[in-house]
């Protein structure tokens, strides 16, 4: 059998990050659309809480928070003047979790 030529694509293919590959790839991750993209990152955070309270032995506490962002705050993160974004529709939002996991 003679042996297959190795080509720049397919080195490259190898050598390619997880990171590079979801980011490329979003559906398989679970980023598809904006709303499946809260759910997975909802999950995602609470999996891990549960995980890291059971290795402590201890009953979780969970504390989540998912808010929109208002046009200041975005404009200020892009740092963009906020009349460029006032008749866009953006929706950014914040989540955040706490936990008493390890």
């Amino acid at each position: 059998m003679a042996k297959k030529e190795t080509t720049k694509s397919d080195s490259k293919a190898r050598t390619a990050s997880a990171a590079v590959f979801f980011n490329e790839n979003k559906s398989i991750a679970g980023f598809g659309n904006p709303l499946r993209a809260v759910f997975t990152s909802i999950r995602e955070l609470v999996e891990n809480a549960l995980d890291a309270s059971e290795k402590r032995n201890i009953i979780p506490n969970i504390k989540m928070r998912l808010r929109r962002l208002s046009t200041d705050e975005v404009s200020s993160l892009m740092d963009i003047d906020k009349s460029r974004l006032k008749n866009k529709r953006l929706d950014f939002l914040q989540l955040s979790c706490k936990d008493n996991g390890v």
